[in-house]
């Protein structure tokens, strides 16, 4: 993983895979203090969302066994809690986490996000 949020939600989710609960709610600065947000950094919920925590959600299912999810509670327009889902992934996913975990790591953004052009 190369995000320093990504380590540090894999360890999180780590923490709490074998334990009844599946999810667990976050307000907005409880979960970037979790995620070693500096203060001061990130502050608009947009920027968090897409700087730290889509790219540390999306590396964590690509390249560990387990599933994680992200929803959003709002009023109006504005996020209150985040709620974080997470699900141990069925064997077929885990052997293709592990395949892309001994590949290089160069192209893996674009295998992600299925961009990968086949040379034929």
């Amino acid at each position: 993983m190369r995000s320093k949020y990504s380590i540090r939600l894999y360890e999180m989710i780590e923490q709490c895979i074998n334990l009844r609960k599946q999810s667990d709610t976050f307000a907005i600065n409880d979960l970037k203090g979790l995620l070693g947000v500096p203060k001061g950094k990130l502050s608009r919920f947009a920027d968090f969302n897409a700087q730290c925590l889509k790219v540390a959600v999306g590396e964590v299912n690509q390249l560990t066994d387990f599933e994680v999810a992200i929803g959003l509670k709002k009023r109006g327009r504005i996020v209150e809690t985040i709620t974080l889902t997470w699900m141990k992934k069925c064997p077929k996913a885990r052997i293709e986490a592990a395949d892309e975990r001994q590949r290089s790591r160069i192209g893996r953004i674009a295998r992600r996000k299925a961009t990968v052009e086949v040379i034929v």
